[in-house]
Formats: C-alpha cells, structure tokens, sequence
C-alpha cells in the first residue's frame, strides 16, 4: 500500500469513528481511530480490510493492550 493510500484510510477511519479518551490517574490519554483500527488487506478493494482492536471481556475492569501500549509506552 503507497502512502497516498494510507493517508486516505486515515483520513476515512478519523472521519467514522470516534477518539476515545481514557482517564488514568487524572490524566487524559486520547487514542485516534488509527491507534485502535487496524488495517489488513486492501481496504480500497474489499471495503473490509479493518478491525477494531477492543473486545468485550466478562469480568469487571479494563485491559488496555497493545493499541494503549503502542502509542504511549516509552522505549528507551
């Protein structure tokens, strides 16, 4: 996929879904449709080439994962 291609699914997944903020400890994290949306296949063809990366679990609580920890875990 070229980077004009990737631009315009951003553009189309900023456009449909919403950014969700998660508050931690007082702080406010944001995560944009493109931190929680994935990408796979050739979205321009199939229309169904993304995945949102939150599911249901039966208990109480919240596990943030690996969209959450991508964007704001620091590397060293």
């Amino acid at each position: 996929m070229d980077t004009k291609n990737i631009h315009n699914l951003a553009k189309q997944l900023e456009e449909r879904f919403p950014v969700l903020t998660i508050e931690l400890g007082g702080h406010n994290f944001e995560m944009h449709p493109t931190d929680y949306i994935y990408y796979c296949g050739d979205f321009e063809k199939t229309r169904q080439a993304c995945f949102m990366s939150f599911f249901g679990i039966e208990y109480s609580g919240m596990i943030l994962g690996t969209p959450f920890l991508r964007k704001y875990y620091p590397l060293f």
